[in-house]
């Protein structure tokens, strides 16, 4: 019998590398996805691909998100661009943490798949920078609503705080739960 599959985009970030962790810990085969950098030491049961969600999914990401063993789609992306301008960064950041996953998401809408977004605890915070504040409160929203256009897609917003032990040890507990 093939492992589990795990697709996690954002993977080595700070909360990606905590993410590929607790799912390697659960013997599931991850499939790393991020922009720029490769995680650092080599990782078993896992597969790096390089890939910016400006672009189009290339057929190796397609193949990944559309292999019958997937079970967890997550989304741990963070904006590392520079600012330019309200309008640009606001559009830019929605297309991280909202349009990306809903294009996903049409990918795989007939497949029973669960969709995590990881979205910050900052939009509570009146020190959040406006645009990151707008898309990621969006993003959140937007999985109240999501049931209705995708009726077999589960997806969850998990609100993380600061990359803290206590915060980890509660994410552990609700992936574990999913």
């Amino acid at each position: 019998m093939k492992k589990k599959e795990c697709i996690i985009f954002g993977a080595t970030g700070k909360l990606g590398k905590l993410i590929i962790e607790i799912f390697l810990a659960n013997d599931y085969f991850i499939h790393g996805i991020s922009k720029k950098s490769k995680p650092k030491r080599k990782i078993k049961n896992y597969k790096h691909y390089f890939f910016d969600i400006k672009n189009q999914l290339n057929g190796k990401i397609k193949k990944a998100i559309l292999s019958k063993n997937l079970k967890f789609i997550i989304f741990a992306i963070s904006k590392k661009e520079t600012n330019k301008n309200f309008e640009f960064d606001t559009k830019l950041l929605m297309d991280y943490h909202l349009f990306f996953p809903v294009k996903i998401a049409n990918l795989i809408k007939s497949r029973k798949l669960n969709l995590i977004i990881i979205n910050s605890n900052c939009i509570f915070s009146s020190s959040c920078k406006f645009p990151y504040a707008v898309s990621k409160l969006t993003s959140a929203y937007f999985i109240k609503y999501s049931k209705k256009l995708f009726p077999n897609l589960k997806f969850f917003s998990i609100l993380m705080g600061k990359i803290k032990r206590k915060n980890i040890d509660k994410m552990n507990l609700v992936l574990k739960k999913l």
